[in-house]
């Protein structure tokens, strides 16, 4: 439960002069020039990027308010004092009505409660210092993640933008700005293409999206003033303004994906381009260049192509063939999406799924995230969200069920249990449990049957063994064989659950290790 403190620094909000924001500026050089620079982007950013022209400034039209989410890191202090400098200069030299700035801190509770409280105090210390109304919010991610069955990372993302949403909705803004940086961007864009992804994954973050996160009521949206501006600017702009962010230790830790991507990974691409960070945030941009005209194409058809009803979305299969890949791709990623509980695009693992289904065979279902099911008819793709006939047991096959780092999952026949833990303490005889490496989960790890042509790499083998010979081997049944679960890594498999594992993805004795167990419903 999150819990939300607020006060008010000045009864008036009004912004102060830019001479004052802040009294300790140094001249010091760095990458970031002089602070107006750094000021300059952030204000064409916020005011050709991330404004929508209906909440644009105007003397008759003024923004009612912007919530500016600071952590108190580099990143969030730069855009706050940023936002306050250009706000403040802007009033003063009447170019336009200031906008409204509200200051919103969330405490994840997953460091002592001194240090959330004293990261908290920092952050309502500095918009006292701009006289902005500042709200606080704290949140136990731990608990839940764990009644959510989530990663660590996941339940904070949602814990930060529920407070957030509630935050905005409490003070009137209609926008939401969050410090995310290209730095950021090119991690998030590393990220999606190790695990699988396409167009629409490249284009990764946007100036301006909707609300991440389901809720009730309007939400606002999110901009992301700082999108061109990188990690070490943040970091030389606090500096030149004498600023003393506060850094987090969890963003060095090495046990979150992304931290490593950050430390590891970036730093030896750099090593073959030192400008890597522009080349993925280009990327990603010349991507959502090309997924706006796949959008654009699709609305010209989708209305012929589809049929909505409440928690029913039909395609028209012919219709579906007769498309671009592209564009097929984005008509089955909208049909889930309009179904779903949030507005996340299904990764590139469930699209595919549900391509086979565009020619597959009639009556093949297949199991999506959020308890979306996809049925080939002979006409049209059905899709469908809510109660309805169970599916068949030895549909196992035909169903795509994604396994997160620390969950549980429930399928017809089975209860997948997965968890990190600090040591791998692998059981000989253990037919249901797996230790894997986290490496593992870099990809996609997904649940399905067996699948023609697929392979596993065994140890002491060379080569790979066909799964079809294994179970032959194994004097499996032939009835039984479409019933095993495999679980895979990407496109490869990992497990044939109950009984072999591949060599590559089996974990080291003693080291960390992510733990997964299979539990029959039937006990």
């Amino acid at each position: 439960m999150t819990r939300l403190d607020r006060q008010s620094a000045s009864p008036q909000r009004q912004p102060a002069p830019p001479e004052s924001v802040p009294i300790r500026a140094r001249r010091e050089g760095g990458p970031v020039g002089r602070p107006r620079d750094f000021e300059r982007r952030v204000r064409e950013a916020l005011y050709e990027r991330c404004l929508p022209i209906a909440q644009y400034p105007t003397d008759e039209r003024p923004v009612p308010s912007l919530l500016v989410a600071v952590s108190g890191g580099p990143d969030s202090l730069a855009l706050l004092y940023s936002l306050a400098r250009v706000n403040a200069r802007d009033a003063g030299a009447r170019r336009r009505s200031p906008l409204d700035l509200h200051v919103a801190y969330f405490g994840h509770g997953l460091r002592a409660a001194d240090a959330d409280e004293e990261e908290r105090a920092f952050v309502a210390g500095q918009a006292a210092a701009l006289g902005l109304q500042f709200t606080a919010g704290r949140g136990d991610v731990r608990a839940a993640a764990r009644q959510g069955h989530r990663s660590i990372e996941d339940a904070a993302r949602r814990e930060r933008y529920a407070f957030l949403r509630q935050a905005a909705h409490d003070v009137g803004a209609p926008v939401v700005a969050v410090g995310h940086t290209a730095s950021d961007q090119a991690e998030t864009v590393l990220l999606r293409l190790l695990r699988g992804t396409g167009v629409a994954g490249l284009a990764a973050m946007d100036w301006r999206t909707a609300w991440p996160v389901a809720g009730e009521g309007g939400a606002p949206v999110v901009v992301r003033p700082l999108l061109e501006v990188t990690r070490e600017e943040t970091i030389a702009y606090c500096r030149v303004l004498g600023l003393s962010p506060r850094m987090d230790p969890e963003n060095a830790s090495p046990r979150y994906q992304r931290n490593r991507v950050r430390g590891e990974l970036l730093p030896l691409l750099a090593r073959y381009n030192p400008r890597i960070i522009p080349a993925l945030t280009g990327l990603a941009g010349s991507a959502r260049d090309a997924h706006e005209v796949v959008l654009r194409s699709l609305d010209v058809q989708w209305r012929a192509l589809a049929t909505v009803e409440a928690d029913t979305v039909s395609l028209a299969r012919d219709a579906l063939r007769a498309l671009p890949r592209a564009v097929r791709a984005e008509a089955l990623r909208r049909a889930v999406m309009l179904l779903a509980a949030e507005p996340l695009p299904p990764e590139r693992v469930h699209l595919d799924a549900l391509t086979s289904l565009v020619g597959g065979q009639t009556g093949r279902i297949v199991e999506l995230p959020d308890g979306i099911r996809a049925e080939a008819r002979r006409d049209h793709i059905r899709l469908w969200k809510g109660d309805t006939a169970r599916v068949r047991s030895e549909s196992v096959t035909a169903g795509v069920w994604q396994v997160q780092r620390t969950g549980r999952l429930e399928l017809p026949d089975w209860i997948v249990e997965s968890r990190p833990e600090e040591r791998a303490e692998i059981v000989a005889g253990d037919r249901w449990t797996a230790w894997f490496g986290p490496e593992v989960f870099a990809a996609p790890v997904t649940v399905t049957s067996r699948r023609p042509g697929d392979r596993i790499q065994l140890s002491g083998m060379s080569g790979e063994k066909k799964l079809q010979d294994l179970m032959l081997d194994a004097h499996v049944p032939r009835g039984e064989r479409d019933r095993i679960p495999v679980l895979r890594a990407g496109a490869r498999v990992a497990w044939v659950v109950g009984m072999r594992q591949a060599a590559w993805a089996v974990a080291t004795e003693g080291r960390r290790a992510v733990r997964v167990r299979f539990v029959r419903r039937d006990g």
